[in-house]
């Protein structure tokens, strides 16, 4: 049995002659043209050949589009049966059979491998409400469409993947899967979060969103070091939200909290040293693999040179976004979607019982706002003057991605927007109130 490293979350598993790709994103552009490997993948992704792949959840670095478009349409993909069949549907338009497994029911895919997915939150729709943020928060949801992970194991060996699964919404979830398989062998673990914060938020002081992103880094090593303390697995490998920001973004990726994957492993190992763990980390480059039989890497990982790195940084950031091929819209075309995107907000902000005296705005030009208020009417009103009483929620973003995420998810979703570091945002007072991110999710046509 090896596991071979290929990309952020994509890794295939190899087991009694059976071979399982998880979360392909191999595509460079993914979240509107923002999100890019570094180095880039070399491989051909119509030659991928694998029995499985096991699909985590709906964001774009794990249902990859542009890279499952490109690869073979026969190869069966596993997804958790989630609530509502978003990431399924999403599958099958690319042409793919998609098979749902339920929570926690072991499926048998060749003699002696079995895979079996976890909701993230444990099927426990409190637990959902609580933690994320543009999860369904509604209590009658069975479980959040946002993330899964899975246990993969033969006779001889268990590997569990936590994919995006924040710790504190998958512990119910790590207790049944231990108490259920005991020891694990390699443990799959983030290190990173993606999201909008800091780089996106306005800071008078840069000085406080450099501390805010450093914060943040430690915030998700921590996080990283309870799943390794909860699982105590043999091994550990760091992996998944490995991506740098390109085009005009990439002036960005400074100030995201995203740590280097090396930096991060040297961290995590330098901690379970220090606390005395048994436990033994990983770290791979693209091609090179982890062999469970000789528990030997096939290479040692090489860090890129800082002048590889600014060299793929100068590329990338030539490279144009997915909405900068349009033509700007007029103002006009982007005001005729407010009402019936407004009546879907409303309808969700009605179903979620949530009401708020904070304005949510808009921009739509350099000096005009659509506000949205929680419980009233939405306007156009001054840019301005809107921002001279605190209490709002500013958003900005070109408004050519603006005009594409008010004609619904076909076109742009808000979330992967914001995932994608393509809004800015703006807080007076600064306080995160999560229902209002959950509302924007639904303001479409």
């Amino acid at each position: 049995m090896r596991i071979t490293h290929l990309k952020s979350s994509t890794e295939l598993i190899e087991m009694n002659g059976i071979k399982i790709l998880t979360d392909p994103w191999l595509s460079d552009g993914e979240y509107y043209g923002a999100w890019y490997h570094v180095p880039p993948y070399e491989g051909t992704i119509e030659d991928i050949d694998v029995d499985f792949i096991y699909i985590s959840h709906i964001h774009p670095d794990h249902t990859s589009t542009k890279t499952l478009a490109k690869m073979k349409k026969d190869i069966p993909v596993l997804i958790h049966k989630y609530a509502k069949p978003f990431l399924k549907n999403n599958i099958e338009r690319l042409g793919f059979s998609v098979t749902e497994l339920k929570h926690n029911a072991s499926h048998s895919i060749a003699d002696n491998v079995e895979i079996t997915i976890f909701a993230a939150d444990n099927c426990n729709p409190a637990l959902c409400s609580k933690f994320l943020g543009c999860a369904p928060v509604e209590n009658k949801m069975g479980s959040t469409r946002i993330d899964s992970m899975c246990v993969i194991r033969d006779k001889e060996f268990t590997i569990l993947n936590t994919n995006d699964c924040p710790y504190e919404l998958a512990k119910d979830a790590l207790n049944k899967l231990l108490s259920r398989f005991g020891k694990i062998d390699f443990l799959l673990v983030g290190y990173s979060g993606a999201g909008p914060y800091p780089q996106c938020f306005h800071f008078d002081d840069p000085k406080e969103q450099l501390k805010a992103a450093k914060r943040k880094e430690k915030q998700f090593l921590r996080m990283a070091m309870q799943y390794i303390e909860h699982v105590s697995p043999r091994f550990f490998m760091p992996f998944a939200g490995t991506y740098t920001l390109g085009g005009h973004l990439h002036r960005l990726n400074s100030i995201r909290g995203v740590p280097d994957i090396a930096d991060a492993f040297d961290f995590l190992v330098s901690e379970c040293t220090e606390k005395g763990l048994e436990t033994r980390g990983v770290l791979l480059n693209t091609g090179a693999h982890f062999d469970f039989s000789t528990e030997t890497s096939s290479a040692k990982y090489k860090r890129l040179t800082t002048s590889e790195y600014e060299a793929h940084i100068q590329n990338i950031s030539k490279r144009t976004l997915d909405y900068e091929r349009f033509q700007y819209p007029e103002k006009a075309e982007i005001l005729e979607l407010f009402p019936a995107a407004y009546e879907r907000f409303n309808r969700k902000r009605k179903e979620i019982n949530f009401t708020t005296d904070t304005r949510l705005l808009i921009q739509i030009s350099d000096n005009e706002v659509v506000r949205l208020p929680f419980g009233d009417q939405w306007s156009v009103q001054n840019l301005s003057e809107e921002t001279q009483t605190p209490g709002y929620v500013l958003i900005a973003c070109d408004t050519r991605l603006l005009l594409q995420m008010l004609k619904g998810p076909r076109f742009a979703h808000w979330n992967n927007a914001e995932i994608g570091s393509h809004l800015r945002f703006q807080r007076e007072p600064d306080i995160f109130e999560r229902s209002i991110y959950h509302c924007l999710c639904f303001l479409h046509t």
